[in-house]
């Protein structure tokens, strides 16, 4: 008798694809990540920039202080290139179908569009609940996941507490990454080590993995690689390669495991 196929999953996360497409660092990253959670699923992983998720936006609103800007004095870009999410998420869809949908994406630098507070003074609502919103709306995307954006911006438009779904998760989740991805690995300063210095221990020129810096990817993990290698910016340049390196070295008692974003990655890849 046949098995039944496994759970189709699309995970359209912000970051890079990779410099290599053959080697698909960025994808076995997030893949490694995945595999930890133990669920028996069909993972596709798609790079997303954060353009592609302010261009759910409709509204015309002045672009938020602190936003990513162009070298240029005043003028202020949308991150990234491509095609809006929605539309994204729909071709992907159509190629291929997915039974479900996750979108993953950072909080630093901020999405421009939304106001400088919000209303619920909590900048993961007011982020979350504009993705789900631009989706809900869209002309694009199959209806079930249209649904499932709608029904959880409910969630997230409300002013009650927010704790943990029990229940299976829907056809279409959110990861909000705070401040980014590299948090995960921040938190595990001895996997860090392990990934880029082998046995070598701490050179003198380590940088302190405690710090309230939101860039963490410039605050901490360059100054980690080029500490190990020599070269500046070797983090920022090759993001996929240096994170699949750390997340393969994690050991099964490593805090990178315990990040509230493989947490949150492992809850809703459930099947």
């Amino acid at each position: 008798m046949a098995s039944e196929p496994r759970p189709v999953v699309g995970l359209f996360v912000e970051g890079s694809s990779g410099t290599d497409p053959l080697r698909d660092q960025f994808g076995k990253m997030w893949r490694a990540l995945a595999e930890h959670c133990g669920h028996d699923i069909d993972l596709r992983v798609f790079g997303i920039s954060k353009g592609q998720i302010i261009r759910l936006g409709a509204s015309p609103l002045p672009p938020r202080p602190g936003a990513t800007r162009l070298a240029k004095k005043g003028q202020v870009q949308l991150v990234g290139g491509g095609e809006p999410l929605d539309v994204a998420i729909a071709r992907a869809h159509d190629s291929s179908p997915l039974d479900r949908v996750v979108v993953a994406f950072d909080y630093w630098r901020p999405n421009q569009l939304l106001p400088v507070s919000g209303r619920r003074g909590c900048p993961m609502r007011e982020e979350v609940a504009f993705v789900l919103r631009g989706l809900g709306a869209s002309k694009h995307l199959d209806p079930k996941f249209r649904e499932a954006a709608s029904q959880l911006l409910k969630r997230y438009e409300s002013e009650e507490s927010l704790e943990p779904r029990g229940g299976e998760p829907t056809e279409l989740e959110v990861i909000f990454m705070s401040p980014m991805f590299e948090a995960l690995l921040v938190h595990d300063e001895a996997t860090v080590l392990r990934a880029l210095l082998g046995s070598k221990g701490r050179p003198k020129d380590w940088p302190k993995f405690r710090t309230h810096e939101q860039a963490l990817d410039k605050a901490v993990l360059d100054p980690a690689v080029e500490a190990a290698t020599r070269k500046r910016n070797a983090y920022s340049n090759a993001k996929a390669r240096w994170g699949l390196t750390i997340v393969e070295a994690a050991e099964p008692s490593a805090r990178l495991w315990e990040h509230e974003i493989t947490r949150r990655l492992c809850r809703i890849l459930a099947v």
